[in-house]
């Protein structure tokens, strides 16, 4: 047990990023991840659908499927195996059973977690995955279709 034990969940934060992967997977917050991770991805001059593009949203949709309890059980319990200083940031990596928490002891806010045996995308999220990028997809090319006529119409006169 650590000097500075927290007691409850209401004593410690949980960062958007630590949320969103935490979550159980469903496929409507599958759909919500791709459509923010594409929009990241195109931003950062990825192509859409290209090998890069790819990689990056596989990476970036890891659902885990932990509960905060487990997370909190993990900073009370497990063993502290490495404190990082960022400037003012002092990260702190807890493990318990197969249970990793990026947890920074400032602000008490748990960045991350993951299970170490954790397997990138299981089968179904990845075909959640894929079905929400081709809507995307398929929308961006109509957009773009659009567009085009719009671009090749003769003007007219008002």
């Amino acid at each position: 047990m650590h000097q500075d034990t927290l007691t409850s969940k209401a004593e410690i934060k949980f960062t958007l990023h630590a949320l969103e992967r935490m979550t159980e997977p469903t496929q409507e917050h599958i759909s919500n991840m791709v459509r923010k991770y594409v929009k990241k991805a195109l931003h950062l001059g990825y192509t859409f659908r290209s090998a890069g593009f790819n990689e990056y949203i596989k990476n970036k949709i890891n659902p885990r499927k932990i509960s905060e309890e487990e997370v909190l059980e993990t900073i009370n319990n497990g063993r502290e195996v490495s404190v990082e200083l960022e400037g003012n940031h002092c990260k702190s990596k807890f493990r318990h059973n197969d249970l990793v928490v990026i947890f920074n002891k400032k602000s008490h806010s748990v960045i991350t977690a993951y299970r170490e045996n954790n397997s990138l995308v299981s089968k179904h999220v990845s075909q959640w995955v894929k079905e929400a990028l081709d809507f995307l997809g398929a929308n961006a090319v109509e957009a773009n279709n659009e567009t085009e006529k719009k671009l090749n119409q003769p003007p007219t006169d008002v």
